[in-house]
This record gives structure tokens, C-alpha cells and sequence, in this order.
């Protein structure tokens, strides 16, 4: 017997999980619901989200409820009757009438090993914290926010110097084989969801006020958010007057005060911090392409040892 299945998601996060449904011969996909469209770009023409465009590609009937809450009614009118709903990144809270109207519940898949990093940014305050390992969590929808029972998590090892966007695909990809184990337990009757228990850490949403840099801090800290705030919002400094994002970095050696320039290498400007130095790899000056450090330096003869690289205002 297949089941009717309603998936729900609005970012890219959610894609492959998505196509995986559409892919299992025990799954009778029955829509998406995902954000509406806005209007983007120069033309300011109306454009599906990450979900909504991977669905019209997959030919699925798609819904884009302003508030999945105030318009559940019509769209499960269309749906019929479901067994399952899976939410993935969608961006709306659902209320206890919508997740519980499939058979065997609504389901969510968080980029963390609930509890640890509840809330909107778990992969972002991984790297940010320095986690060794990280993984997927699906867990049933209940009226608290990612506190639900446990039903299948996955674990990975986070890699050394890891940025935000290769662990976003990877656990992407994880969460296809958590749906995989999920469906097989289900049909079995052993999915076992078990409560969350230990402590409760939040992955606060991150603004670009968290991103700018304070070069008081440890180098070491200050790479990690370069690492996870790359691209968006993008960890951001002032270099001789010019702000700009940092791309890459990497933890070195250095003397001087919090935020001087203390050497300027081939490979880049070396800035010292609040303990040890961050050797600048390569940024993004406003406006600006992406750039390696010694073109953005060769263009700005200025530059030099004792400068700092924020405003007064910012010390």
C-alpha cells in the first residue's frame, strides 16, 4: 500500500528529500505546500521558491497558502486524506489542527542532534561552536518548537575547517537516508519515537549585526564565524576605510594590538586578534567580486603594518 504523502518546505535545504519521495514506489505524492512566489530580480517577476521551482520540475501539484494554518482546510480538501506530512525548512509554525490531520502524524527533519541546537540556525551555530560531530534528526510535530519525540537520526563527523555550505550539502544528503530508514521502520511497525531527553542548547537566527567581526576575539573563533557566516550574511571587517566580507582565513601567529595589521604577506594581510593572528586568504570588498587578499591589496597601496582595519567608532 502506498502512502499519501503531503511534503512542506520553501528552502533548498529541502529539495532532495523531496525528490527522494517522488522517487519511492511506496509513496502516493499527493503536493507540495510551500511560500508564494515573490516578485525578484530586475523585471520583478514573480518566482517560485527553491521548492516550489524543484516541484513544477517534477510536475506536482503545488500550493502557496500565504498561511498554511489559515488555508489547511482547502488545501487537505484537495489532498483527501493523508498518512504522512513532512516539513522541511519551510518557515511557518503549524498549528496542532494541521500537523495532526495525516494518520500517522507530521514529521520534521532538523539539520542537528536534537536537542542540541533547537531553532532556526543549527548548522550555522554547529560550526560556530566548534561541534565535532553533527548530524539529522526527524522528529514528530508537536506544539513546541524542535522538541518533539526522536523517531530516526544520523550522525557525521564534522570536518576540519568545514564551511557552511559543504556541510548544508552533506547533511541534505544525509537526510534522504534518515527518510529512507523512517519509511522502512514505518511499514514494519517499528518506528519507535522516543522523547528527547539531556539538556537543550538554541540555534538563534543569524542577523548581519551578529556577523560583523570584534577582533578582540580569539582568531580561532573568529575563523569558525568566517567559515559559517560565508556567504550570507558574510563575517565583515573595515579594511582601510572599505568594508568588506571575509571569505577565507585561517589561525597563525601574530603580536600586535586587537585588529592591527601585522604583517602583509604574499598571502595575505595578517590581522591580530584577541589571541594568536588571522591571516586574511581572500574576501569580498562592497560591491565587489570575491578575491583573492594580494589582488585586493595590490590595488590599495595604502595598506599598511600598524593600520587598523576598523573605524574608531567600532574599537
Amino acid at each position: 500500500m502506498k502512502l499519501k504523502t503531503l511534503f512542506v518546505g520553501t528552502a533548498p535545504y529541502g529539495c532532495k528529500v523531496m525528490n527522494r519521495l517522488e522517487e519511492r514506489v511506496d509513496v502516493d505524492f499527493k503536493g507540495v505546500v510551500t511560500k508564494p512566489s515573490k516578485r525578484r530580480g530586475r523585471g520583478q517577476k514573480k518566482q517560485l521558491t527553491p521548492v516550489g521551482k524543484a516541484a513544477e520540475e517534477l510536475d506536482l501539484p503545488i500550493y502557496q497558502p500565504a498561511s498554511f494554518n489559515e488555508e489547511a482546510d482547502e488545501i487537505f480538501s484537495k489532498t483527501g486524506p493523508l498518512d504522512l506530512m513532512f516539513v522541511v525548512a519551510f518557515g511557518q509554525i503549524l498549528k496542532p489542527e494541521v500537523f495532526h490531520y495525516p494518520q500517522h502524524g507530521s514529521y520534521n527533519f532538523h539539520a542537528s542532534l536534537l536537542p542540541r541546537w533547537r531553532g532556526a540556525a543549527p548548522i550555522r551555530h554547529t560550526l560556530l561552536a566548534g561541534d565535532e560531530k553533527t548530524g539529522v534528526t526527524i522528529f514528530k510535530l508537536v506544539e513546541d518548537l524542535d522538541a518533539g519525540p526522536i523517531c530516526v537520526q544520523k550522525e557525521i563527523q564534522v570536518k576540519e575547517k568545514e564551511s557552511y555550505k559543504s556541510l548544508y550539502n552533506r547533511l541534505s544528503e544525509l537526510n534522504c537516508k534518515a527518510l529512507d530508514t523512517f519509511l522502512e521502520r514505518l511499514k514494519s511497525d517499528a518506528l519507535k519515537c522516543k522523547e528527547q531527553s539531556g539538556s537543550s542548547t538554541y540555534a538563534s537566527r543569524i542577523s548581519k549585526a551578529d556577523a560583523e567581526i570584534d577582533w578582540q576575539s580569539e582568531a580561532e573563533e573568529i575563523e569558525r564565524q568566517i567559515r559559517a557566516y560565508y556567504p550570507r550574511p558574510g563575517a565583515h571587517t573595515k579594511i582601510g576605510g572599505e568594508r568588506c566580507i571575509i571569505c577565507r582565513a585561517s589561525v597563525t601567529e601574530g603580536e600586535g594590538e586587537a585588529g592591527e595589521i601585522v604583517a602583509i604577506e604574499e598571502g595575505g594581510l595578517v590581522v591580530a586578534a584577541g589571541r594568536d593572528a588571522l591571516r586574511i586568504e581572500a574576501l569580498k570588498p562592497a560591491g565587489s567580486r570575491e578575491m583573492k587578499c594580494e589582488a585586493f591589496q595590490a590595488g590599495r597601496q595604502h595598506l599598511e603594518v600598524g593600520n587598523q582595519v576598523w573605524e574608531e567608532e567600532n574599537r
